[in-house]
């Protein structure tokens, strides 16, 4: 759902770039936006979400330090789950365990496992590192599209391109399971 559709309210969004080392003015600026929601409702009704990178885990270790962004429960974004190097960061990893940082990602359907683990395997003896999730949801997405394209003949109207993607996305289980589209 959408949560500003839902009532919930967001604020201007704090943006740095992900090569900075010094999140300070960041994070005070941040802070200041807390203090201003603190002002208008309880910590439990207030919260940061953090959409980073690796550089998550320096936000996280010096967030500490600000007592509204100590306040208030935090989440993460996809690109930030499962990073291990907060866990290696003791103020990092304190900071995030007490405060929750549910870290959303896209799960594999573990129906689908006979058909994703075998590619997964693959990709990570090519590799050398298991496959993000992502990578396989674009092999399915291609194939989504590949078979859109191979059946609505060589001059489709943007309208039935659309009608057989969706036919198609609702038809098609691969290697993520079932793609039908809401």
């Amino acid at each position: 759902l959408d949560f500003q559709q839902e009532g919930g309210e967001s604020h201007e969004p704090v943006r740095y770039n992900p090569a900075t080392v010094d999140f300070a003015s960041f994070l005070e600026q941040l802070d200041n936006y807390v203090a201003e929601e603190l002002g208008q409702f309880n910590p439990d009704e207030v919260a940061v979400y953090m959409a980073s990178f690796g550089e998550g885990t320096s936000i996280l270790k010096a967030a500490g330090n600000y007592s509204n962004l100590s306040q208030v429960t935090w989440y993460g974004s996809s690109a930030y789950a499962q990073n291990g190097t907060a866990t290696l960061d003791p103020d990092a990893a304190s900071f995030a365990a007490g405060h929750g940082l549910p870290c959303p990602v896209y799960g594999l359907d573990e129906s689908a496992r006979f058909k994703w683990k075998p590619i997964k395997d693959q990709i990570t003896l090519t590799i050398g590192r298991s496959p993000d999730v992502y990578a396989l949801t674009a092999y399915d997405a291609l194939w989504v599209s590949a078979n859109t394209c191979a059946t609505t003949g060589p001059d489709p109207g943007i309208e039935e391109i659309k009608e057989r993607f969706l036919t198609i996305a609702g038809d098609y289980f691969g290697i993520t399971g079932n793609t039908t589209l809401n």
